[in-house]
């Protein structure tokens, strides 16, 4: 995972962390407390910030705001710009866990092969948000390069 912090002017940190949802998953399976363990064992060098929100790109992030949203179908639209309230991402990743497999497979809006890790990957950006201090968390569409892009090219 890589985590790069900053403002709109300053990049404060930028790391990259040998732990996303595929490795979790696959090192922990369906265990929420390994999940944890092992999450917060690899982003232990991770000094907490104090920030109130931060945007994560990627499937976990985009998934989890398809879920919340509420919508039956996966819509870039919607999940673009989403505001996660950490107190839902906790709930929600609790919830992941507790239905297992078959459960997650039922959720029409991530599809099957997302199932499989999107606990794990809820995990990573639970302990995240906890690290950073973050009430909010802002999912996004786009990525690193887009970000960077946004920054430095004017």
């Amino acid at each position: 995972s890589e985590i790069a912090l900053g403002t709109e002017k300053n990049i404060l940190l930028s790391e990259s962390y040998p732990v996303g949802a595929v490795k979790a998953y696959s090192k922990c399976g369906e265990d929420k407390e390994a999940n944890f363990s092992y999450i917060n064992s690899v982003l232990s060098p991770l000094l907490p910030i104090d920030t109130k929100s931060f945007v994560a790109i990627g499937g976990t992030a985009t998934s989890i705001a398809s879920i919340l949203s509420g919508e039956k179908e996966y819509k870039k639209s919607v999940t673009h710009g989403f505001s996660i309230k950490t107190s839902e991402l906790k709930a929600l990743t609790d919830k992941l866990f507790e239905v297992g497999l078959s459960g997650r497979k039922e959720i029409s809006s991530i599809g099957e092969k997302r199932a499989e890790i999107i606990a794990s990957g809820a995990a990573i950006l639970t302990v995240l948000a906890e690290r950073l201090g973050a009430e909010e968390i802002v999912a996004s569409e786009s990525d690193n390069l887009y970000g960077y892009l946004k920054v430095f090219v004017k």
